[in-house]
């Protein structure tokens, strides 16, 4: 079992490992915000040196349109409101709105949705 790292306290901080002290340090001492700016630098860094895609590494959600029939949504976090001309779908930052007739959820778990009926459009809200 390997040892825990030395702590450091310095004035108005919590013990923290040397390691997030030295990021903490380097963030110009902005605390937690400035921790969580670094850190979302590096995972950027990260995604471009191993080329993913921004949507899996992001966590979005992924909208599939076949034709004006039906419609296939990945990753959203819910159904906010349902009727057979309007759905509103959380996904993860925005709103996504179709309209349309005769809409109907095929299927629906907790990562992807699946809509057929006459799609007439969609739109983002924020």
């Amino acid at each position: 079992m390997r040892p825990m790292p030395p702590k450091c306290r310095t004035a108005g901080q919590a013990s923290l490992p040397r390691r997030a002290h030295r990021l903490l340090y380097r963030t110009g001492g902005d605390g937690v915000a400035g921790l969580k700016r670094k850190l979302s630098q590096v995972g950027q860094d990260a995604l471009e040196r191993l080329e993913l895609p921004v949507n899996i590494a992001a966590d979005v959600a992924r909208i599939e349109l076949l034709g004006n029939r039906e419609l296939y949504m990945d990753r959203h976090r819910g159904v906010l409101a349902y009727s057979t001309d309007e759905v509103d779908v959380n996904g993860g930052g925005v709103v996504v709105r179709i309209r349309g007739e005769g809409l109907q959820l095929l299927v629906m778990t907790e990562q992807e949705l699946r809509l057929t009926g006459k799609i007439a459009g969609i739109e983002l809200v924020e």
